[in-house]
């Protein structure tokens, strides 16, 4: 069959008759209310009819978990910085907020009260992950008490995760594989979709962000594209014959919107692809074993081979992650030690791993009489306190050091 070029010919030539619609989703609840509180999302279900209600979790002060959208509450009338807030005084705020020529007023919502909604009307919670206190891309301490809401008002079978941390959703995807992920970004690329597919994420995609290849591509992925915000029926219909299942509206009646016409999928031709990608082939770090007490931070590049790799991105995790922390950026990896403990740091690029033995006491270790041990080998560093620092040495700071190479010593200055 030969390739079709022409949209609007391809358009044509894969629809057939007129058989679904996309499931809908209220943004911040609907546009009838102020923006993510409880009125808006009762208006979401009972004036709109959407299956779906969308959310954006932040964490407060004393580490209650509530739905604002921005760091601040200004944009809703208030004047309060959620993270340095507590429930009680977001609680004491009244918001007002005008929107399509109508004024509202409300309070905020937490996220047990939005998900108390989300379980009495059966709709399903799509729940925005910001970047606040303990749910971000360096630390998901606090996500466990988000799931526990979850799974408190049954609906972990329903519940859909999607933010544009990537961190967070492995994170998710690791710990939590029974929640649905999507990734939230503007347009979907090669890069998106290859670590997308990687760990079985479904794209949430701005209005406009992608064509009917993409999704094509996304569904021989075996991923699903969500599109947001969708108000208007040439939207829903532009993007439902791209095959996009899942819309979330501010406004948009889905009664009022026609039926779809299906898709024959088999008759899309996606382009060649020419290019041959480069396997990675091997993954490894600068040692074996590491030791750390209680409070020490520890850095650690991977190397990744070839260099030309199509991509050789990472993924790192330890077993005992409620006791080490492990970010990572680029190919550099930060751990930080929290309790005592045994653990194996796993480190991924491709299809190869490798791993690391980790060993954290409750002191830094030192020698005896604070004089410092020779160790064979390849140079060793230490501080003055006698701790095998080497494994820092692209980050040590200011101040004096040891290095013992087989039976000879000498001190450095670093400034």
């Amino acid at each position: 069959m030969r390739r079709i070029g022409c949209t609007a010919l391809l358009l044509g030539m894969v629809v057939g008759a007129y058989a679904w619609k996309p499931v809908f989703v209220g943004h911040r609840g609907s546009y009838t209310g102020v923006m993510n509180t409880a009125e808006a999302y009762l208006n979401g279900i009972n004036k709109y009819g959407y299956t779906g209600l969308e959310c954006d979790v932040r964490v407060t002060k004393d580490g209650q978990y509530v739905i604002c959208h921005d760091e601040s509450t200004e944009k809703t009338g208030g004047s309060l910085v959620v993270a340095n807030s507590t429930l009680e005084e977001l609680l004491a705020e009244d918001y007002k907020q005008t929107r399509g020529g109508n004024t509202y007023t409300g309070h905020i919502c937490t996220v047990d009260s939005y998900l108390h909604i989300c379980e009495i009307y059966n709709v399903f919670p799509v729940i925005e992950l910001k970047w606040t206190m303990g749910i971000n891309n360096n630390d998901m301490s606090r996500f466990a008490g988000l799931y526990a809401l979850i799974e408190k008002h049954g609906l972990v079978d329903k519940a859909i995760i999607f933010t544009s941390m990537k961190k967070s959703l492995e994170y998710v995807r690791t710990r939590y594989p029974q929640l649905q992920c999507q990734y939230l970004c503007y347009t979907i690329d090669e890069a998106k979709l290859e670590w997308c597919k990687q760990w079985g994420i479904n794209f949430s995609v701005q209005n406009g962000g992608m064509d009917l290849l993409w999704v094509k591509r996304c569904r021989n992925a075996g991923l699903q594209v969500a599109v947001w915000t969708i108000n208007s029926k040439e939207a829903y219909i532009k993007h439902g014959e791209m095959g996009c299942y899942m819309m979330t509206c501010d406004y948009l009646y889905p009664a009022e919107m026609p039926q779809l016409k299906d898709i024959d999928w088999d008759s899309i031709i996606l382009p060649e692809d020419t290019t041959t990608a480069i396997e990675v082939e091997s993954v490894s770090l600068p040692e074996s074993h590491i030791e750390m007490a209680v409070g020490d931070t520890v850095y650690m590049d991977v190397t990744v081979l070839p260099e030309n790799a199509t991509d050789p991105s990472i993924s790192a995790r330890v077993d005992r992650y409620r006791l080490i922390s492990v970010t990572y950026e680029g190919t550099r990896i930060r751990l930080v030690a929290k309790k005592e403990c045994d653990a194996v740091l796993t480190v991924t690029a491709g299809e190869k791993s490798t791993t690391c033995t980790i060993h954290v006491s409750a002191q830094s270790p030192s020698t005896d009489a604070g004089e410092v041990q020779a160790k064979r080998g390849a140079p060793r560093i230490f501080d003055i306190a006698g701790r095998d620092v080497t494994i820092w040495r692209d980050n040590l700071r200011a101040g004096m050091y040891i290095v013992r190479d087989g039976d000879t010593s000498k001190k450095i200055f670093i400034q």
